[in-house]
């Protein structure tokens, strides 16, 4: 199983509510988390006001490179906090050890939905990694969700 089908696997798994693993046995190889990175952010209404229990997506898409995915939601503030887990890959890790990520914003409170359709925003942010263990840097976002 290829690293972008097992993220797929544990996305599908942290939506139903179910338990994302660290550390999965596929086709014979372990996947460990070996780098982190962090995104933290504000997600505000057009009028600037704080939103409270949007859920918040971090896809990053380097080849050969998976990522395990972390449940986040906003606070009463409109915070989050997002921790980006690599997992171990076939091949060596690029210098910088940066990244192009798109933060995405979701809307699911069912008084936000119209229509079937969810309120979704994005924003880009460049993402920086260190090996699992130190303290990484945060990565500043703020989305405007449009209701």
């Amino acid at each position: 199983m290829d690293s972008r089908i097992h993220s797929l696997v544990c996305i599908a798994a942290c939506g139903a509510g179910l338990a994302c693993s660290s550390k999965t046995a596929t086709g014979g190889m372990a996947w460990e988390i070996s780098h982190i990175s962090r995104v933290t952010g504000r997600v505000v209404s057009p009028l600037g006001t704080p939103l409270d229990s949007v859920v918040i997506v971090v896809d990053v898409d380097r080849p050969g490179f998976g990522y395990l995915p972390v449940r986040a939601t906003t606070n009463g503030n409109g915070e989050f906090t997002y921790e980006v887990q690599r997992l171990t890959a076939p091949v060596s890790v690029p210098q910088p050890d940066t990244v192009n990520a798109r933060v995405t914003a979701v809307s699911v409170r069912p008084r936000d939905v119209v229509n079937g359709q969810a309120p979704v925003s994005s924003a880009s942010a460049l993402v920086s990694f260190v090996p699992k263990g130190q303290t990484p840097k945060s990565t500043a976002v703020q989305i405007t969700l449009h209701r």
